[in-house]
């Protein structure tokens, strides 16, 4: 009996799927979409504050904003008026003058110094429009060296913080207590004349 051949059986070659472009183009748009929100997130991480130190930075901003606040309410009161100027009298012989037209509701400071020492006043209006002037001390806190700074319609120390009525102003001090020291003045058409003896008595204040 003749003998049966078998032949070998060879596997067909493997067929190499090479991937769409559609695959392709999706899997690099995966991939920036991941670029894009890792840049996203390393910019936030560098930008953003550590907790430990917002800890530290907070309650040091606050000591700043205070410490404003307290310099603002000091050297300038609510309701104080800003608008205070600085005058300059006229000095005519033993007098310093002063042109009634420069004279208005807001208070103006002069000084006359009296060999080195500074002595201060003030001239204003009042509401009936008259002129007051009155020594930059009061009779009680001169010592502080602090003066009076315009409140509206009043005049306030700067020191004890009472107000004066500025339309009571320029006349002696009746009670005794603070009071913007009594400076006398000469009130003429176009000028007021303030004596330079009258300054020099006040000099003990500013000294």
């Amino acid at each position: 009996m003749p003998r049966k051949r078998y032949t070998k059986y060879k596997k067909p070659p493997t067929e190499t799927k090479q991937p769409s472009n559609e695959v392709l183009e999706d899997t690099l748009a995966t991939f920036t979409k991941i670029q894009q929100r890792q840049t996203k997130t390393n910019i936030e991480t560098s930008n953003s504050i550590p907790k430990s130190k917002k800890i530290v930075i907070l309650p040091a901003i606050a000591i700043v904003i205070s410490i404003l606040f307290v310099s603002m309410f000091l050297f300038n009161p609510p309701g104080s008026n800003s608008s205070s100027q600085t005058g300059t009298g006229e000095q005519i012989g033993d007098t310093i003058q002063i042109e009634m037209s420069d004279i208005t509701n807001t208070a103006k400071f002069f000084s006359y110094n009296d060999n080195g020492v500074s002595i201060r006043y003030f001239t204003v209006r009042g509401t009936d429009n008259l002129v007051r002037v009155a020594i930059d001390a009061c009779d009680v806190c001169y010592t502080e060296k602090k003066g009076y700074t315009q409140v509206g319609n009043n005049m306030r120390c700067k020191n004890c913080g009472l107000d004066f009525v500025i339309d009571n102003l320029g006349v002696d001090n009746q009670e005794g207590g603070c009071w913007p020291s009594y400076l006398p003045v000469t009130t003429e058409t176009e000028v007021i004349s303030i004596e330079i003896s009258d300054l020099s008595l006040k000099r003990f204040m500013f000294a």
